[in-house]
């Protein structure tokens, strides 16, 4: 039996000249793993997005794993950002 396995999506949500989320991003590039990154910033809709994702806490970066899907995974904050890191790859 074959099972298909897909890789998982991952999206950062962040604002500018925030030192986590740099950090954060450059662990992803430097784990050669593809994100989406959305800038809180400059859109109410990415805002309320990540909003409603972290039930409200407002806390970067933001890293969610595997949006819309049933296996999605939310960390804010750096720290718990690495920690899904690991778990996930």
């Amino acid at each position: 039996m074959h099972t298909c396995l897909t890789m998982p999506t991952f999206d950062l949500y962040c604002f500018p000249h925030c030192v986590d989320c740099e950090t954060l991003k450059e662990e992803l590039r430097r784990r050669k793993i593809p994100f989406s990154s959305h800038d809180v910033s400059s859109s109410a809709a990415e805002l309320t997005s990540m909003k409603v994702l972290t039930e409200g806490i407002v806390h970067f970066p933001v890293l969610v794993v595997d949006k819309d899907t049933e296996h999605i995974r939310v960390a804010a904050g750096l720290e718990d950002a690495k920690w899904l890191l690991g778990e996930v790859r």
